[in-house]
């Protein structure tokens, strides 16, 4: 059985890849109301976990993470 932060962690990269395939100008508004609903430091991560998943070539295929540099 997968423990809750695994659980998490997968939650989180699958929000991640979906974001992705939305597309910037949807993600704008999104993560507003991220910020608003869970606080500002989930927004931030997933800002920034979005932005570093498209640098490393992530466009949100189901199962894909992008690991390194």
């Amino acid at each position: 059985m997968a423990t809750h932060s695994a659980l998490e962690q997968e939650r989180h990269r699958c929000e991640v890849r979906w974001c992705i395939q939305k597309g910037m100008t949807w993600f704008e508004g999104y993560i507003k109301g991220v910020a608003e609903k869970r606080g500002k430091e989930a927004a931030q991560r997933l800002w920034a976990d979005v932005r570093d998943q498209w640098a490393k070539g992530n466009r949100g295929k189901p199962g894909e993470w992008a690991e390194g540099n």
